[in-house]
C-alpha cells in the first residue's frame, strides 16, 4: 500500500504571531489570529481590524504542489460555474496570485491561501432534520455539478482516503485494538471489495468532493434547513461520482429500527438535482460500507502515531463503528431496495 506522506509529516506548529506575520506579508492584512483544527494542514481564523474573518491555511510541507493547485483551481472553478454556491472564496495574494508560497523556519516550503470566512453552525452541532438532509443532499449535487467538466494533471493523485481503492487498507485493520472494531472493518472492506469494487469502472465518474463529513458542512444558525458552507477539497479527487453520495452517506447511519432512514432523506436532495442510475444506487450499500471500514482503519491507525492529535483524528469513529454495526447485516440488495422506494416515494 502506498504511503500518504502528507498524513504523516508533521510540520513545525506556527505561532499565533507568526500567522499573523505571515497574513500580513502575504495578503496584506493586519489582524489576530485563533488557531483552528485541522487532520494536516494549520488552520487559523484571520479578524481583522475591522471586523471582517478569514480562514488562513498553511498547507502540509509534505503536499505536492501540483495537489494544492489542483483544489485551488477546482475551487475557482466551483465559482465560476455556479457562483451561488456556499463555499469559501480564495482572497488574492498580494502579487494578485490566488496563493502565496512561504518557507518556514525549517526551510521546508508550504502554499499558504486566505478564504472569505463562512458563518454557520458546523453540522455536527446542529439538530438533523430530514428537510436539512434533503437540502444537504442538494448541495452536494451542485458541487458535484459544479465540477462535472473540470479537469487537472494532478486529478488522479494518490489519496489514502479515496473509497475506490478501500481494499488497500486491509493490512492495517491489524493495527485496530479493539477485537469487535477490527472485525467490523474488516467485514466492511470485505464486503467492498466483493460487492463494490468491480463495478466501479463502469460508473460515471469526474472530480468530487470526497469528505461531506458533519465537520465540513455549516447550516443556518436561525434553525431553517439550509446548507450555508461546504467546506474543505483537501480530499478532493477523480472518482466514481457515486462514491461522493456513499461518502457523505456514511455519517448517517440511524439508530432507528430504519438505519437507513437519514441516508433516504439525504439521497432524495441529491437524486432531485443530480439523478442516480440504477447501478449507482445498487452498489450504495457496499460503498457506505467501505468508507465506514476506511474511517475505522485510518482513524485508528493515524491516532497511534499521533497521539498529540488523538481526539481530533478519532472524532468520527464512533459513527463509523455504529454504521458498520447497523449496515452490515442488511444485504445489499435489501439496503438498494430501501433507497429505490425514497427516491420513487418521497413519503417513503
Amino acid at each position: 500500500m502506498a504511503q500518504d506522506d502528507v498524513l504523516e509529516q508533521i510540520d513545525v506548529r506556527l505561532a499565533p504571531r507568526e500567522a499573523e506575520r505571515l497574513a500580513e506579508e502575504g495578503f496584506g492584512l493586519l489582524g489576530r489570529v485563533q488557531r483552528l483544527a485541522g487532520e494536516r494542514d494549520q488552520n487559523f481564523r484571520l479578524r481583522t481590524s475591522d471586523g471582517v474573518d478569514y480562514l488562513l491555511k498553511i498547507s502540509n510541507s509534505a503536499e505536492p504542489p501540483a495537489v494544492t493547485d489542483l483544489q485551488t483551481r477546482a475551487l475557482l472553478h466551483m465559482h465560476a460555474v455556479d457562483p451561488d454556491l456556499p463555499t469559501p472564496r480564495l482572497q488574492p495574494a498580494r502579487n494578485g496570485e490566488p496563493q502565496h508560497s512561504w518557507t518556514g523556519a525549517d526551510g521546508r516550503r508550504s502554499v499558504v491561501r486566505l478564504f472569505s470566512y463562512l458563518q454557520g453552525a458546523p453540522l455536527y452541532r446542529a439538530a438533523v432534520s430530514p428537510d436539512l438532509l434533503t437540502a444537504l443532499g442538494g448541495a452536494l449535487a451542485r458541487v458535484d455539478l459544479a465540477l462535472r467538466d473540470f479537469r487537472h494533471p494532478a486529478e488522479n493523485h494518490d489519496l489514502l482516503w479515496d473509497v475506490q481503492h478501500a481494499g488497500r487498507l486491509r493490512p492495517l485493520t491489524s493495527e485496530i485494538d479493539d477485537p469487535d472494531v477490527q472485525r467490523l472493518a474488516i467485514a466492511g472492506l470485505a464486503a467492498f471489495a466483493e460487492k463494490a469494487a468491480p463495478r466501479l469502472p463502469g460508473l460515471r465518474a469526474q472530480f468530487i468532493h470526497n469528505d461531506l463529513n458533519p465537520h465540513n458542512v455549516l447550516v443556518a444558525e436561525n434553525g431553517t434547513p439550509s446548507i450555508t458552507g461546504v467546506l474543505d477539497l483537501g480530499d478532493a479527487v477523480r472518482a466514481p461520482l457515486v462514491d461522493d453520495l456513499a461518502v457523505a452517506a456514511a455519517y448517517h447511519v440511524d439508530l432507528s429500527d430504519d438505519p437507513l432512514c437519514r441516508v433516504a432523506h439525504l439521497m432524495r436532495g441529491y437524486h432531485r438535482v443530480l439523478p442516480l442510475t440504477e447501478q449507482e444506487i445498487e452498489v450504495m450499500g457496499p460503498l457506505i460500507l467501505g468508507r465506514l471500514a476506511m474511517s475505522a482503519t485510518i482513524s485508528t491507525w493515524r491516532a497511534r502515531r499521533h497521539p498529540d492529535n488523538r481526539t481530533y483524528i478519532l472524532r468520527n469513529l464512533p459513527a463509523a463503528v455504529l454504521g458498520l454495526r447497523r449496515l452490515l447485516p442488511l444485504a445489499d440488495d435489501m439496503i438498494a431496495e430501501r433507497l429505490w422506494a425514497a427516491l420513487e416515494d418521497p413519503g417513503s
